[in-house]
């Protein structure tokens, strides 16, 4: 079942109850209505979320420096839970009854008198601009709209925010402070009885508890099991049973308790298991780490009301992810876009602005996609490899520890074989080896242990690196141990399968950052340079992604004849353009041999591309046509086809279905001097009669070869 989403304020209770007086009485707590309030104040920190991120992706809005940093500052405090949402909501039926510019000034108020004191400096600098109208609020959020403070609160429920909340005793200390007065009062309450949990409570305080950093996939975990708590289901009462006065003493051990229940339990929900296995491990109290920005990457995804999902999947690179993982991301970009998939349903209630990073969103939108809709069969497995080698790839780069699951990280590498881009008798081997290792006596968690997720980026080669080790201290049964070294023969040290054919495809695409061979490229560091520290912090960094955005086309690769040249040469140019990785890149550029081992001829995996025409042209309305036209059109695709000049300079990737390429392809074709003038007047008619949908919405098929 999907759970509602968590942009509403409905679920297993009535937050409207015909003929109940909502004013609480002065000598009893009310539930009721603390629920109300702390699921808008929850809804009120994911508008100042997307209200704040907003601004800041906007790098051409007129705000000076200072402004810029200030917001920032309070951005990530409301993001990590730092704000006290809930003593901000008595002032949301005032703010919703005037203009933006009042509404911010009624907000920062507010928070001047209750946020944590590092934030003291950052709320008076707005709050200065504010009185003083420097701040072009108009011109910024009508930019592209679709942000505010009050989206998707009840207007009914402004009034009732107002009125007072009666708990019984004090409650004193600083979680008190980080946590505010209402959930401060709610523990109180708890700890002395007068008040039990219940799950739509718990579903609440998931929200609200402070967190010490913001990883996607604990994001969207405790969206989700919230989002399924709120709806009080009956299935799911037995979680909150067993929790009493003495369980209720730790706002955060007592969420473990019954997070752990709930994903121990084998009659609940794979997904509710899942997710609340995730967020368990997560749920401590804060210890205040920061984070630090990313945004360059992400303004030109995010920058207006929809993401540019052509612009986020190609975080998955060639190069970076096997060719299988890449046409993986073509399909499912794909599915999207032609609305395979039910997109707007998996997004309801997402607040994008949450991530700050590619990656992040990348793998927060396919983690939605995952469990909140119904997913097409033949898009199952295609889905689940990008998310395993996203998430791995993602760990690795950022060194992120992730907890062992067992069993479940074994199952979660093996999937990669499911992909449709490995042959059937592989696919077929790893599913019988999968099969004989769920049933031998192996700790899965001290294997993973020695060879740890966040030091392998590609799961395949995992998967080859345990058996491998498996296989040496002979510890599996002698009818496994058989298969696995036959399953071990048909594949290579990388994961990879052995001898996969390839086909032949035209003109190699021009050296750029993205298939620069890096590891070669560090050889001119010499050989002593991987016992530094140093070294692997350079080596995340080159292979992070990027490189390519931080050179820009101003860069000439076919200056640099060898590594220790190219090399000297990269990081010069982008150590300036990256403050917090500038003391690595400059110690790196000073240690480049420029002899010897730097003196090797640098090298490049290319790759070439092959695409049917024929098909492509499928998206072409041929009735509308007159036979002329439709002649002259078929005989250009003859001469295309053969000469490779018109295909030369023309970039193949972004066009993933055959309607935007061929409108692509001849709008280049244009623009070049070998193109007859009577193909260039044919190709005027034929552009206006391009489908986008039926035939032309179809996915292109790209052949590729790589090699070095």
């Amino acid at each position: 079942m999907v759970p509602q989403s968590s942009s509403q304020l409905y679920g297993g209770i009535s937050l409207t109850q015909p003929g109940r007086i909502v004013r609480p009485q002065p000598t009893v707590v009310d539930p009721f209505l603390t629920l109300v309030k702390l699921r808008v104040a929850a809804l009120l920190r994911d508008n100042m979320v997307n209200v704040f991120g907003s601004i800041i992706n906007k790098p051409h809005t007129s705000l000076s420096l200072d402004l810029y940093a200030a917001l920032y500052d309070i951005y990530q405090a409301t993001r990590l839970r730092r704000i006290r949402a809930s003593e901000l909501i008595h002032v949301l039926d005032r703010m919703a009854r005037v203009d933006i510019h009042s509404q911010f000034l009624l907000l920062f108020t507010e928070l001047e008198k209750m946020a944590p004191k590092y934030l003291t400096v950052a709320l008076s600098t707005w709050l200065r601009a504010l009185r003083e109208n420097k701040v072009p609020l108009y011109q910024i959020i009508r930019l592209d709209g679709g942000v505010n403070f009050l989206e998707g609160i009840e207007p009914s429920l402004l009034r009732q925010l107002r009125y007072p909340l009666y708990y019984p005793g004090v409650m004193k200390g600083s979680l008190c402070f980080s946590l505010g007065k209402l959930l401060c009062d709610v523990a109180r309450a708890l700890r002395d009885g007068s008040m039990r949990i219940s799950q739509p409570l718990l579903a609440c305080l998931l929200l609200h508890l402070p967190v010490s950093t913001f990883l996607p996939e604990v994001e969207e975990a405790t969206r989700y099991i919230s989002d399924v708590l709120f709806e009080n289901r009956t299935s799911l009462e037995f979680s909150i049973q067993n929790i009493g006065q003495k369980e209720s003493q730790d706002l955060y051990e007592m969420g473990r308790l019954i997070l752990k229940e709930l994903s121990s339990q084998p009659g609940a929900p794979k997904t509710v298991r899942e997710t609340s296995g995730i967020v368990m491990e997560y749920l401590r109290k804060p210890s205040y780490q920061m984070f630090n920005h990313n945004f360059e990457r992400m303004s030109p995804i995010v920058k207006g009301k929809d993401t540019d999902y052509n612009t986020l999947f190609k975080v998955i690179t060639r190069g970076e992810y096997p060719q299988d993982v890449l046409e993986a991301r073509d399909i499912i970009l794909a599915a999207l876009i032609n609305k395979t998939i039910n997109l707007e349903l998996a997004l309801k209630g997402f607040v994008r602005h949450d991530y700050t990073r590619p990656e992040e969103l990348l793998i927060a939108i396919i983690d939605r996609i995952r469990r909140r809709v119904e997913i097409p069969i033949q898009l199952v497995d295609t889905l689940n490899l990008i998310h395993v080698h996203l998430k791995l790839k993602f760990a690795a780069f950022t060194g992120e520890v992730r907890p062992n699951r067992g069993i479940s990280d074994l199952t979660m590498i093996f999937d990669t074989f499911k992909s449709p881009g490995i042959p059937d008798t592989i696919g077929n081997h790893s599913r019988e080896i999968l099969k004989g290792l769920r049933e031998e006596p192996i700790d899965w968690s001290d294997i993973f242990n020695k060879f740890p997720k966040h030091e392998n980026t590609r799961p395949r080669q995992l998967v080859v690196t345990i058996l491998s080790h498996l296989s040496a201290v002979g510890q599996l049964s002698i009818q496994l141990g058989g298969q696995l070294k036959e399953f071990l023969r048909l594949l290579d040290e990388n994961g990879e399968v052995r001898n996969c054919p390839v086909v032949s495809c035209p003109s190699p695409i021009l050296p750029i950052a993205d298939n620069l061979n890096v590891d070669d490229l560090l050889g001119a560091l010499g050989p002593e340079a991987v016992n530094e520290p140093k070294f692997s912090t350079l080596k995340n960094y080159l292979n992070g992604g990027e490189m390519p955005a931080l050179l820009g086309p101003e860069f000439k690769f076919s200056t640099h004849r060898t590594n220790g040249e190219l090399l000297k040469a990269i990081l010069e140019h982008i150590s300036p353009k990256n403050p917090y990785m500038k003391d690595v890149l400059s110690y790196w550029a000073r240690k480049v041999l420029l002899e010897g081992v730097g003196a090797k001829p640098v090298r490049y995996t290319m790759v070439t591309k092959t695409v049917d025409l024929t098909n492509v042209s499928k998206a072409l309305d041929h009735s509308l046509l007159t036979k002329e036209v439709a002649d002259r059109f078929y005989s250009f695709l003859s001469t295309a086809t053969r000469d490779p000049s018109y295909a030369e300079s023309f970039e193949m990737d972004g066009h993933i279905t055959r309607g935007p390429f061929l409108r692509a392809f001849l709008e280049h074709v244009l623009t070049l001097k070998i193109t007859d003038p009577r193909d260039r007047e044919m190709i005027g008619r034929v552009i206006p009669y391009i489908r986008d949908t039926g035939e032309g919405a179809e996915p292109i098929d790209i052949d590729n070869v790589v090699y070095e």
